[in-house]
């Protein structure tokens, strides 16, 4: 598990790079932000399906070396589960839904979308929108529109993007910085969500097994 925390802080690390590229390119808060939400949620998402499908691999190859899972019937019993599906079924990748979410529409509407599609997980940070997918919550965005629907409210709750002709650069950079680091504490704490899950439906199965 710590490889997949360190692939999600190398990507940050590879991440700043480009946002400081953006931000330097841009002429008006506006820009930037486009440029960033053409960028990073796309870039997290599909970074993301992997982090998933190689959490999964590693937690499914501890489980079935337990010694209770060594006969045949009880790695049945295991697969049954479907773990790899309901993780896979909760976190939708979609880049092409995410271009359609933001193609078009104002900050001020992604905004809206955003809060109203999580309005009942309890927040609006993305560890809660992401536990709240696992969770069988409704929630139709997917994850690289979680993240871009983040993005404009964090820069929104710092007074950043909306009604600026010109930008402090400065300004701008050290808000979208911040926001970025909140966003990678996120996200780790997402990769523990998911092994809480994966866990607690292992432990039940466990217990069943033993009764």
């Amino acid at each position: 598990m710590s490889d997949v925390k360190t692939n999600i802080h190398l990507l940050f690390k590879e991440m700043d790079a480009e946002v400081r590229r953006i931000v330097a390119a841009s002429h008006t808060a506006d820009m930037a932000t486009r440029g960033l939400l053409d960028y990073v949620p796309e870039k997290v998402a599909m970074a993301a399906e992997g982090y998933m499908i190689d959490l999964y691999k590693v937690l499914s190859a501890n489980t079935l070396s337990e010694p209770v899972f060594q006969s045949a019937a009880n790695a049945n019993r295991f697969y049954e589960l479907q773990l790899r599906q309901k993780i896979a079924a909760a976190y939708r990748f979609d880049v092409k839904e995410l271009q359609d979410y933001i193609k078009g529409k104002s900050f001020n509407e992604i905004n809206a979308l955003y809060s109203t599609a999580i309005a009942g997980l309890g927040g609006l940070v993305v560890g809660g929108a992401l536990l709240g997918l696992l969770s069988g919550a409704v929630v139709h965005i997917s994850v690289a529109g979680i993240i871009a629907g983040a993005i404009v409210v964090g820069l929104a709750s710092a007074g950043i993007y909306t009604g600026v002709s010109k930008m402090r650069k400065t300004d701008y950079l050290i808000a979208v910085q911040s926001f970025m680091a909140d966003l990678e504490k996120e996200l780790m704490k997402w990769v523990d969500n998911v092994i809480d899950f994966y866990n607690s439906a292992v432990n039940e199965l466990k217990d069943r097994l033993k009764g």
